[in-house]
């Protein structure tokens, strides 16, 4: 028996269709992540899901900012009052930490470990913190560099009116 003309065309278009159906409807099904939506919500493995692109570019342990000085993050550095390529600065009897502009700080409070997610997802952001006197050994800061970067710093222990030095430790990131 002949087939119209055409015919063999609408049946492979036909199989191609139910082919391609039936993938879609076992994936709904299996539920696999299909890699949609924002960058912090697709899988990247096993344990905690990290925002895509922020990669870990320096860091340090045990710093020490005295009262007047800056300090550069990217090169793990403290200087003087006006370093060039300074991110932070320790003014106010070391109880002032402010950033260069147009950067900000948010403090995060204590926290389990050093992760970007933790100072993407800060609420309250600003220029300065004032009473750095008071912060807590423990304590969490975040840092939005005025290039982009984001830092979290850990203070190891707080300046107080007699040695008027903030010790810490940081991770810095960058998106990339």
């Amino acid at each position: 028996m002949a087939r119209p003309p055409g015919s063999t065309v609408v049946a492979v278009a036909l199989a191609v269709a139910a082919t391609v159906l039936a993938v879609l409807a076992v994936l709904a099904v299996v539920n696999l992540p299909t890699g949609t939506g924002p960058p912090e919500a697709r899988p990247t493995g096993s344990g905690p899901v990290t925002p895509t692109g922020w990669v870990a570019v320096g860091g340090g342990e045990r710093l020490a900012l005295a009262d007047g000085q800056s300090f550069d993050l990217a090169r793990g550095v403290a200087g003087g009052e006006l370093a060039p390529g300074a991110d932070l600065l320790l003014t106010q009897r070391a109880d002032r930490l402010g950033v260069r502009e147009p950067g900000e700080l948010a403090v995060v409070g204590a926290g389990t470990g050093h992760e970007v997610r933790r100072c993407l997802e800060a609420g309250s952001w600003d220029g300065t913190i004032d009473g750095v006197h008071e912060l807590a050994a423990g304590t969490d800061l975040c840092v939005r560099t005025a290039d982009g970067r984001c830092a979290m710093l850990t203070v190891e222990s707080p300046p107080d009116v007699v040695t008027r030095v903030l010790t810490f430790r940081y991770t810095l990131w960058e998106r990339r």
